[in-house]
């Protein structure tokens, strides 16, 4: 990535993949785009950048032209099938200006800011389905790129025990609502080696709550001739 771009970089390769040509003409007249030999856009370049600027909404919105055959070809139809968007280019630059300015919020963000007036300056007559309809059609190229280049989950040291009971891991779950027999919690315990899992519910995450979760945990794998060492 160029830290001083103005806008999101996209390669040359996502255009000529749909049946586009590129051609950078001479004399900084800018970037031509053809289809079926015929220029269908020009790009213009930024003056301050250089570099050269293509609005992708334009080229969503082009009527193509279509290479002679024997058959009639539909006259409304382009390289996007259905795709077009169907709504203005002023409403597209708005979200997609919000959705960059705001540091790439997801769509839930962005419908419940719109909906309460959380962000200033936001343009007032924009609304949560506007958003739906530009993001449906409009992938954000650095929301994609970093949903590919992050793990699922972070690595692991690889090492597993392999006695029944010699690990075991706790974690409190709580708060939730009061039980009949007044518990508002409970200690999550797993053996580390098998899986195996306890429920203990409890009333406190205190101290001594933990401690008698503990003392029923070890009394557990004691009995089925195992030894708890680390907890």
């Amino acid at each position: 990535m160029v830290d001083d771009a103005p806008d999101t970089l996209i390669s040359i390769a996502v255009i000529t993949s749909r049946g586009f040509t590129v051609s950078f003409e001479a004399g900084g007249k800018g970037v031509g785009i053809y289809y079926n030999d015929v220029l269908v856009y020009t790009g213009a370049i930024d003056q301050e950048s250089k570099f050269f600027v293509i609005d992708v909404g334009e080229l969503l919105e082009l009527r193509l032209p279509h290479a002679a055959t024997d058959a009639a070809a539909p006259t409304d139809s382009n390289v996007y099938g259905n795709k077009r968007p169907d709504i203005s280019t002023k409403t597209r630059d708005d979200v997609l200006w919000l959705h960059k300015r705001l540091g790439h919020p997801s769509r839930a963000t962005m419908h419940k800011a719109i909906q309460h007036n959380a962000w200033l300056g936001a343009p007032s007559d924009l609304a949560p389905s506007q958003i739906d309809a530009v993001l449906d059609k409009l992938q954000c190229t650095a929301c994609e790129l970093a949903k590919r280049n992050k793990l699922n989950r972070s690595l692991g040291s690889g090492i597993h025990q392999i006695f029944p009971g010699a690990t075991i891991s706790v974690d409190y779950q709580g708060l939730m609502t009061t039980s009949v027999r007044g518990y508002t919690g409970f200690f999550l315990c797993k053996d580390l080696c098998s899986g195996y899992r306890h429920a203990i519910m409890t009333d406190s995450k205190s101290e001594d709550a933990l401690r008698i979760c503990l003392d029923h945990i070890i009394n557990f794998y004691r009995s089925n001739g195992h030894v708890v060492r680390k907890f």
